[in-house]
């Protein structure tokens, strides 16, 4: 009798047992997980996080740490394009509402060489609270005409060189609210961005950046950019920072210290119509070849001189530099009366009112800072 019972027990427990474990696996079988579908024609892109992949019917479905690499050795997710091998078929990229449950840590090349891509749609739903890497992200996207990153938390991103390098359509970027307290490398960011003629990134925090070069590399369509602001106290490198900006007409750099730089090779070089560089320190460099080279209406302490073009002309003693006053204008100007120009304010941000409907104060007018009373 007792040997019946202990039978039953071990019975019984092994059913239990049985139970637990046809709950249990597809309690792990369930796990969501991040992935991206490629339609049949190749057109969108469409990030999931979820336990559906295995329902999606499309040939192309990819994990989202899933990675290719090009002839150069260098990695990018299978989804994206390659220097090499660029996609040339996506139009569309879009965030899932599932998708706002995954916490990536990197956006490494997710859009890049992308040259088709026009839009993205639900970007809400991309969670960047935990991105340490964002370098390349939209690398070469060169067809997007348009993007929206407020929702972006970037307050652990270390590295954002290059993130949105060759957007040659874009025509503003408000980065305001970008948290950089923990950027070392902002190498290329914005270069070749050449329709760019509004870029805000008034909140940057750059104390720790190293890296300035080639930042703002042909951006020939910006007129106005504000970088007062900037802490460059650990920069190393800034050549070719602002090179071929060929429509900027002044610059504030008198709050740079370059102390620690080493490279400012065609820093300001090929800007045509930049003519005041506010400056009241006198900059040293080890390398500064051709840093003026081809900014012939430059007008500091003294003009233009195509044989002299090295740090040696960085001073606003007997350099190109301008000493700044304590409102940056040393002359107040009066704006003609039947002007049409187009009117921005201090930030690059385009007006719509009239200047007649504007409020007192600072705008930016053909180029010049214009004070309305």
């Amino acid at each position: 009798m007792i040997m019946k019972l202990k039978s039953l027990r071990n019975l019984f427990a092994a059913v239990v047992a049985l139970f637990a474990m046809m709950f249990a696996l597809p309690t792990l079988a369930q796990q969501p997980e991040a992935y991206v579908v490629k339609s049949d024609a190749g057109k969108t892109l469409t990030f999931y996080y979820d336990t559906q992949r295995g329902k999606h019917t499309s040939t192309a479905v990819y994990g989202i740490n899933d990675t290719k690499i090009d002839k150069d050795g260098y990695s990018y997710p299978t989804w994206a394009g390659s220097l090499d091998n660029t996609n040339a078929i996506t139009t569309l990229v879009v965030f899932d509402s599932s998708f706002k449950d995954y916490r990536p840590t990197t956006t490494v090349n997710w859009f890049a060489c992308c040259t088709t891509l026009k839009q993205i749609k639900g970007m809400e739903y991309l969670n960047t609270s935990g991105v340490t890497d964002m370098n390349c992200m939209f690398f070469s996207c060169f067809s997007l005409i348009s993007l929206n990153v407020s929702g972006f938390d970037t307050k652990k991103v270390t590295n954002m060189s290059e993130m949105f390098a060759a957007c040659s359509s874009l025509s503003m970027l408000d980065l305001s609210h970008f948290n950089t307290s923990e950027v070392t490398d902002m190498y290329s960011m914005f270069s070749n961005c050449s329709a760019l003629r509004s870029l805000n990134i008034l909140g940057f925090e750059t104390r720790k950046v190293t890296n300035m070069g080639f930042m703002f590399l042909n951006c020939s369509s910006l007129p106005t950019l504000n970088i007062s602001h900037f802490n460059t106290e650990n920069v190393t490198d800034m050549s070719f920072m602002f090179s071929n900006c060929s429509t900027l007409t002044t610059l504030d750099v008198s709050n740079f210290n370059t102390e620690k730089v080493e490279n400012m090779t065609f820093m300001f070089a090929e800007c045509p119509a930049l003519t005041t560089i506010y400056c009241n320190s006198t900059w040293k460099c080890m390398k500064s070849i051709d840093m003026f080279q081809g900014s012939t209406k430059l007008q500091g302490a003294v003009g233009y001189n195509p044989f002299q073009l090295d740090v040696s002309m960085a001073n606003p003693e007997y350099g190109y530099f301008k000493k700044k006053t304590s409102t940056g204008i040393e002359t107040i100007q009066q704006l003609p009366a039947d002007t049409h120009q187009p009117i921005y304010n201090l930030q690059g941000v385009r007006m719509n009112q009239t200047w007649e409907a504007l409020p007192k104060g600072v705008y930016i007018v053909g180029g010049k800072k214009v004070v309305k009373k």
